[in-house]
């Protein structure tokens, strides 16, 4: 039930909740951010999780090339995302 004072002011439940609800999207924010971070990752141990004959990156050098190609796609994400404020 909305109380509105003489001059029109909403009341503070209704002030509470739309502060939550702003935080709430922040959260969703965050966390949306974090989730595409991660996408970096799983898409990667998801293709050398699959059974192959021969995996690509089979050598050592090749595998530590791909960790590195990981590693750097997550970090500039992140950074991004620092960067833009979504984190």
């Amino acid at each position: 039930m909305l109380v509105r004072g003489p001059d029109g002011v909403v009341s503070v439940i209704d002030a509470h909740l739309a502060a939550a609800s702003n935080r709430l999207n922040e959260i969703l924010k965050a966390l949306t951010g974090v989730a595409t971070i991660l996408l970096v990752v799983t898409l990667v141990t998801s293709f050398f999780g699959m059974n192959f004959a021969a995996i690509p990156f089979e050598s050592t050098e090749l595998f530590w090339l791909a960790m590195a190609l990981m590693a750097a796609a997550t970090g500039l994400l992140a950074l991004y995302f620092k960067r833009r404020g979504w984190l």
